[in-house]
């Protein structure tokens, strides 16, 4: 995660401190890849499946059809930012669309850490005889 921070802030800084490439390259990146990387985790606690490909043909239709729409809609979301350098022009887009990433990106951080710890159960520890 300190290898993250520190690529995005490099970034940043080498594109300008224009508000478009701020919100993008740090309120757009980083929260993308925190919800990725959680949401695998939890999948691969919940399923035991640890890629895509380990599952029949018929079952990666949906996980496939649901990696476009994320990747369609935030990092759309994202680029947004990118593409309207002006703060004032860029929160009447936000307005628009509802700041739909936020609330998406708050949801799950409510979801990953008050729902699904409660419902998956920790399996007892194995002791070594």
């Amino acid at each position: 995660m300190l290898s993250l921070a520190a690529s995005v802030v490099f970034l940043t800084v080498w594109h300008g401190l224009r508000f478009g490439y701020v919100w993008f390259f740090i309120l757009g990146e980083i929260p993308m890849m925190v919800l990725e990387t959680q949401l695998f985790t939890v999948l691969r606690n919940a399923t035991g499946i640890d890629s895509v490909t380990s599952l029949p043909p018929g079952k990666r239709i949906p996980i496939r059809l649901l990696g476009m729409v994320y990747t369609f809609f935030f990092y759309a979301y994202g680029f947004s930012g990118f593409g309207i350098l002006d703060a004032q022009k860029f929160f009447k887009v936000l307005k628009s669309i509802y700041a739909y990433g936020h609330v998406i990106f708050t949801v799950w951080l409510l979801v990953y850490f008050f729902i699904i710890p409660s419902r998956l159960k920790r399996q007892p520890a194995v002791k070594k005889q």
